[in-house]
């Protein structure tokens, strides 16, 4: 179950990356296109934090489940 608890690690690491820094992935998928002349929407923003958290939490439940799964 190992395998469980690094999943988690690395879910949680994305996502805490992704909060810290929202507008990232706009960047890679949809800022080439506009080339610099815009930037992320408010909505955009705030779904993707609202998402991070649900991850962050996601994460953090595998790390414990497979760190519950090692010792019992």
């Amino acid at each position: 179950m190992f395998i469980i608890s690094i999943f988690g690690i690395v879910i949680l690491a994305l996502s805490w990356y992704q909060l810290r820094h929202p507008a990232w992935n706009w960047e890679r998928s949809q800022g080439w296109k506009v080339d610099g002349a815009s930037e992320p929407s408010e909505n955009y923003l705030v779904a993707v934090e609202i998402g991070s958290v649900f991850g962050i939490v996601f994460g953090v439940l595998l790390v414990l489940l497979g760190i519950f799964k090692m010792f019992y």
